[in-house]
């Protein structure tokens, strides 16, 4: 079996991980389908990601399914580099060498970060802090005329 680039192990990979929104990575994980407890360790994926099975629903997840960089198999670092390319205004070319992704990833990703921005400033929670600043990212439905409400 080859190992792995950085020559960390594979519990070294498991605490290492970093996540977003799903919690750490010692936390006890819960069902990110139906919130249940009752979770067992379920195999892990070629790259040592770790993958759990929820034993009410029966369902096989990540720490990070249901989050931004679900189905990306990119790590956190180059998701970080992409995200400061776009507070930077970069346009998705310059992105996409920076970040070593093709353009129709950085393009694909651009759209997931605005529409998860845009269903968490829709949601309404008395308690939720909203930090704003200056950063404007102009909204455009060109080629989905299906979320565009000025389209005709």
């Amino acid at each position: 079996m080859a190992e792995p680039a950085d020559k960390t192990t594979k519990k070294d990979r498991e605490i290492k991980q970093p996540t977003l929104i799903e919690g750490e990575p010692h936390d006890k994980p819960v069902c990110v389908y139906c919130g249940s407890g009752h979770v067992v360790k379920n195999g892990s994926r070629k790259d040592g990601t770790q993958r759990f099975l929820c034993r009410d629903c029966k369902k096989s997840f990540l720490l990070s399914s249901n989050s931004l960089t679900s189905r990306t198999r990119k790590r956190l670092s180059v998701w970080n580099e992409y995200l400061q390319c776009m507070l930077d205004k970069k346009t998705l070319s310059e992105s996409a060498e920076i970040c070593g992704i093709s353009i129709a990833t950085a393009f694909a990703w651009r759209h997931k970060i605005l529409d998860t921005l845009k269903t968490i400033a829709d949601q309404d929670d008395p308690d939720r802090t909203i930090e704003v600043d200056l950063t404007m990212f102009e909204e455009s439905y060109k080629g989905n005329h299906t979320k565009s409400t000025d389209f005709t």
